[in-house]
C-alpha cells in the first residue's frame, strides 16, 4: 500500500513537472521573437550634417555608448549630438572591407532578452578598399538586454 501511494505521488511529480517544463518552453519560445523598433540618427539631435571619424578603439567592431565623453573616446565629429543618455543609448561601430561598398539599409529589432541592430551592406564592384561607418540612437531599454549587431552584404 506504502509503495503504491509513493508510486502515485511520483507520477503526479513527474506529470506535473512535464507540464511546467511544457509551459516555460512555450513562453520563451515568444520571448524570442524580436519585433522590429524605431531608431534614431545623429541628424535627429541637432547635428544637420554630421561627419565623423572612427578613432582606432572603433575599428572593425562596435560600442554601446553612455555619455558624450564616451563618444570622444571612439569617434571625432564636427559637431557633438545632444543626446539626453538616460532616455536613450548609442550603438555605434566601423567595418572596413577589401573592397568597395556602402551603406543599404538598418534595422533595430529587440525582445525580451536581446538588441539586434543588423546593417546590410551593398558591395560594388570597385577594388578600393573602404570601411562602413554605422550608428543608431536607441531608447535605453527598461532592463538589461543583450545587445548583438550583425553585419551583412550582398553584391550588386
Amino acid at each position: 500500500m506504502r509503495t503504491r501511494i509513493m508510486k502515485t505521488a511520483f507520477q503526479y511529480f513527474l506529470c506535473f513537472s512535464c507540464l511546467a517544463l511544457f509551459l516555460s518552453a512555450c513562453s520563451s519560445s515568444s520571448d524570442e521573437e524580436l519585433e522590429e523598433i524605431n531608431f534614431l540618427k545623429f541628424t535627429d539631435f541637432e547635428c544637420e550634417d554630421p561627419i565623423w571619424d572612427a578613432k582606432s578603439e572603433l575599428s572593425d567592431t562596435y560600442r554601446v555608448v553612455n555619455s558624450n565623453e564616451e563618444l570622444d573616446e571612439y569617434i571625432t565629429i564636427n559637431c557633438i549630438p545632444q543626446i539626453d543618455y538616460s532616455k536613450y543609448m548609442l550603438i555605434i561601430g566601423e567595418k572596413s572591407y577589401s573592397y568597395g561598398n556602402t551603406l543599404y539599409s538598418q534595422k533595430v529589432e529587440e525582445n525580451n532578452n536581446s538588441i539586434v541592430y543588423t546593417v546590410i551592406v551593398l558591395r560594388s564592384f570597385t577594388t578600393v578598399a573602404t570601411s562602413v561607418q554605422y550608428h543608431a540612437i536607441i531608447e535605453r531599454p527598461r532592463k538589461q538586454k543583450e545587445i548583438e549587431v550583425v553585419l551583412s552584404y550582398f553584391e550588386q
